[in-house]
């Protein structure tokens, strides 16, 4: 999702919670390539607007998480990715939407880009004082911010190990907290299986090749490396500005992978 933009294709409406892809019903693309042709398409078709509002983009996330009904068996935790470079002017209403959030599995990640006044960003951390609005008080500590710039060395390079590191500080904890809360334990493992095109042959110690990493089967000669994997978006350009013409694309089956178009 994005926010704080004048969509073209919407007759120049001002969002502040749109999907980046211009599919409402099916907002999702496939993994970070994904991500960046989506951003490719959508950022000639809009004009960045403020004010720098979080109150739609931290609701639809919430709802998403509210939707998937966590219980022992289905065990789910969403994280919520704000990157901004604006001023909070919804500081209020983005209290009382992350109080309503924090009873939910989800987190939330601000990163601030920049350097603008990010104090209310430290408030709704809650790190020192448990976040409060007029919606009440938050069950538990979801939002973690970082500012972007205090890890960038004085060449300008980014010190990317220390910016993840802080970036993901808090998640595990905020995880088993909320498992917790649940009365939900762990389920017992369970191993991760390569896909089941490249597990043929024989098994190794009694393991079928299908259940053991590809690097590993690579190197005891059961296994040849996969070919490139065809990506959908490999190779097209980028649209020019304001092709309309297509966007947003025509929604999806829900149980279709989304790939962005070819504009």
């Amino acid at each position: 999702y994005g926010f704080g933009a004048v969509l073209g294709w919407r007759g120049d409406e001002k969002s502040h919670c749109f999907a980046v892809n211009g599919n409402e019903s099916n907002p999702e693309v496939d993994g970070i390539e994904g991500i960046k042709r989506a951003y490719e398409i959508v950022l000639p078709l809009i004009k960045l607007s403020g004010p720098t509002l979080f109150t739609e983009i931290i609701q639809a996330a919430a709802a998403r998480a509210d939707s998937e009904n966590v219980n022992q068996s289905h065990q789910v935790y969403q994280v919520l990715l704000i990157l901004t470079d604006g001023v909070l002017n919804d500081m209020d209403a983005t209290k009382n939407a992350i109080v309503r959030a924090s009873s939910l599995g989800i987190s939330i990640i601000i990163v601030g880009i920049g350097n603008a006044d990010f104090t209310n960003m430290n408030i709704l951390d809650g790190d020192e004082i448990r976040l409060k609005g007029s919606a009440g008080i938050a069950k538990r500590d979801i939002v973690q911010f970082v500012q972007y710039n205090k890890y960038l060395r004085p060449d300008g390079s980014l010190n990317s190990a220390e910016f993840s590191r802080a970036v993901l500080d808090e998640i595990p904890a905020q995880v088993v907290d909320y498992f917790e809360s649940q009365k939900i334990t762990p389920n017992p493992p369970t191993l991760a299986r390569v896909a089941s095109s490249y597990g043929t042959g024989s098994s190794i110690s009694g393991i079928p090749p299908a259940v053991l990493p590809q690097e590993y089967l690579m190197q005891q000669g059961q296994m040849h490396a996969p070919a490139p994997y065809p990506s959908p978006i490999a190779n097209q350009p980028i649209p020019p500005p304001n092709p309309y013409a297509g966007f947003p694309p025509q929604p999806v089956p829900s149980s279709t992978t989304f790939y962005p178009p070819n504009i």
